[in-house]
């Protein structure tokens, strides 16, 4: 089994401190094998925010995977949103944008969604498209391919409908084909599993959709609390996942993470 822990839209600089020590705890408690972060790593890409998400994650006890969101483009500084948008996250963070993290169970591709030109909704090209599928189709047949972005592929409110990425229709169909199983996303602050075969049933393949909620982050919506995704991968392409979500202490437990969802999928 190789273990994989996805935190998502973690926005240094509206996170809670109590949130934070507990995911901690958490990760330790779970050790995964690789932790990822689907994005709004930072609230306002400040190079305060990033120095105090790059010091949190060198604390973590696994390697950190992770892709920018929207909120790591400087939203203000407009000289430097245009001209070197991700100046600071490559410094403090990642020098690629779209990075590649390969092991012997699992092929991770990270895929960058933002843009300078749009204050929220992503988009994917047609060229990351094709990258995608080619890494994927190389490597489906004796790992598991997991797609890393920010902006979501699917959701399940209307009201979240116009934050879906653009063209990702277009992108479910080609990377289905070419054997990629989950597509994890952040951005909308809600965590779900989805099967796309439901609203896609001509898919060659199936492939989940994994969104994380807001890990870490004040900034919680529709009174879901802050959360964190636990994929397993097995052999012949069996998934386990799980939702933990952040519970307050009270009289019988601490501040922690708590198991609240579990799913068993089969992507092939």
């Amino acid at each position: 089994m190789y273990r994989i822990i996805q935190l998502s839209d973690v926005h240094f600089g509206t996170v809670n401190a109590n949130v934070l020590n507990a995911l901690v705890h958490a990760v330790r408690h779970l050790s995964p094998a690789l932790c990822v972060v689907s994005g709004d790593i930072t609230q306002r890409a400040t190079r305060r925010e990033f120095q105090a998400a790059s010091a949190y994650f060198n604390t973590l006890p696994s390697p950190v995977f992770c892709i920018p969101g929207n909120h790591d483009i400087p939203l203000f500084a407009l000289w430097t949103r245009f001209t070197n948008p991700y100046g600071r996250y490559r410094r403090y963070l990642h020098k690629e944008v779209e990075p590649l993290f390969e092991t012997e169970q699992a092929i991770v591709i990270g895929v960058n969604t933002t843009t300078p030109f749009r204050h929220k909704r992503g988009i994917v090209t047609d060229a990351q498209i094709r990258r995608v599928a080619q890494l994927a189709a190389k490597n489906a047949a004796k790992k598991s391919v997991l797609v890393v972005a920010h902006h979501p592929f699917h959701v399940l409110e209307q009201a979240d409908h116009d934050q879906l990425v653009e063209n990702h229709e277009a992108a479910i169909r080609a990377w289905s084909a070419a054997g990629v199983d989950l597509i994890m996303g952040g951005h909308v602050h809600v965590p779900f599993v989805y099967p796309l075969t439901q609203c896609y049933p001509d898919l060659p393949n199936p492939m989940l959709v994994v969104q994380g909620g807001t890990t870490t982050s004040l900034r919680v919506r529709r009174h879901i609390p802050n959360s964190l995704n636990v994929v397993d991968l097995y052999p012949e392409k069996k998934i386990h996942i799980t939702t933990w979500t952040y519970q307050p202490k009270d009289d019988s437990h601490p501040n922690r993470f708590m198991c609240v969802e579990k799913d068993m999928w089969k992507t092939n």
